[in-house]
């Protein structure tokens, strides 16, 4: 079975979304990640916050995304 890219609305509040990549250690779960990059950290950018979150080997499995 292949796993799929995902996107989740939080029940809790519209405005924030999370993308699950295939490699997610943990399918249907946000918020595990071993590290965590805010894009405006990274370059100069307007427009929501965008969080890109790592595994412990340096891939990317998710990003959370604030509107």
């Amino acid at each position: 079975m292949t796993r799929k890219m995902t996107l989740e609305v939080s029940a809790d509040d519209d405005d924030v979304a999370y993308l699950i990549l295939p490699d997610h250690p943990r399918d249907g779960v946000a918020g595990i990640s071993r590290k965590q990059i805010r894009l405006r950290d990274l370059l100069e950018y307007v427009g929501p916050d965008i969080y890109f979150d790592f595994d412990e080997g340096g891939k990317l499995v998710g990003a959370e995304i604030l509107a």
